[in-house]
């Protein structure tokens, strides 16, 4: 497709035709089937700014409000999301996020949560203003939702970094739970034998509840202690 955009073989309006017929297709055949949709992923960059991609240099801004328009009306009964990482404390990821957000509403786009993907290190700190950065989209009236946590570390694995996990992993569900808005967690992967991080991040992994044997490591205790209170 990219391909094609290049040559001239495709053309603005044909690529406008394919985003809406893939959006309104998925949506469709899962109706009624699927709560909500992760309708719009990873569209600003770490500096705030508008992702650049094939749909924003082809089509304009203007693709994003159109993508929330045809999921709704393929299934008016789901929930639609604007998901990302990072946002959970990069100050201009956040800004721009909740300034799409708030034109978006204004302009009568249905948009209806926001994802926060929640790819953490312990080898950085903790985001200690999650909770209050979730409250700032729940005050625009979205559900908020932790979408991919995991929460990766440098190797090798110690007792000591698998605490400090245990601890982020407990902080992350306490954040969710302290905001009303926050209606659910998801895990990114549930072992290590199969997680994404060492093919992304060199030298690291050991991000998920279960080691490589699928044995419970103490984030998975955390989570359950957690959940508890």
């Amino acid at each position: 497709m990219s391909a094609g955009v290049a040559d001239g073989s495709i053309t603005p309006a044909e690529l406008k035709r394919i985003l809406r017929d893939h959006v309104t297709t998925q949506v469709r055949r899962y109706k009624g089937k699927i709560r909500a949709w992760d309708v719009v992923n990873e569209v600003v960059e770490e500096d705030g700014s508008l992702r650049q991609n094939i749909w924003l240099t082809n089509l304009g801004p203007g693709y994003i409000a159109d993508a929330f328009r045809w999921a709704h009306r393929a299934d008016p009964h789901a929930k639609l999301f604007i998901n990302d990482y990072n946002l959970e404390w990069n100050a201009p990821k956040i800004e721009t996020t909740l300034s799409l957000v708030k034109d978006l509403q204004a302009r009568g786009v249905p948009i209806h949560g926001v994802g926060f993907q929640g790819h953490l290190g312990i080898q950085y700190d903790y985001p200690g203003d999650w909770a209050n950065v979730m409250r700032r989209f729940a005050d625009l009236g979205l559900e908020i939702a932790v979408t991919e946590l995991d929460v990766r570390m440098v190797l090798p694995v110690t007792p000591e970094k698998l605490t400090t996990q245990a601890d982020y992993y407990r902080r992350a569900l306490t954040d969710c739970l302290s905001v009303e808005a926050c209606k659910e967690l998801t895990v990114w992967g549930f072992t290590d034998r199969h997680s994404w991080v060492p093919g992304w991040f060199d030298g690291e992994g050991a991000a998920c509840l279960l080691d490589e044997d699928l044995a419970p490591k103490p984030a998975y205790r955390a989570l359950l202690g957690a959940r508890a209170r």
